[in-house]
């Protein structure tokens, strides 16, 4: 893999342009994870006590 292929250029709306490394997107990668693992557990959440509150009455 060549320099090329390991940045990635983020551009911005001001025109800057900010290279990320191998490693800083691997992060970034991870960090979305860890996010998209946080918004799921709370729509499970509250989905179930949605029908744990609709099973009372």
């Amino acid at each position: 893999m060549d320099t090329n292929e390991m940045n990635q250029k983020v551009s911005h709306d001001e025109g800057a342009t900010v290279t990320m490394t191998e490693e800083a997107r691997r992060l970034q990668k991870r960090r979305n994870w860890a996010i998209l693992g946080v918004l799921v557990a709370f729509i499970v959440l509250f989905y179930v006590i949605t029908i744990v509150k609709m099973g009372l009455n």
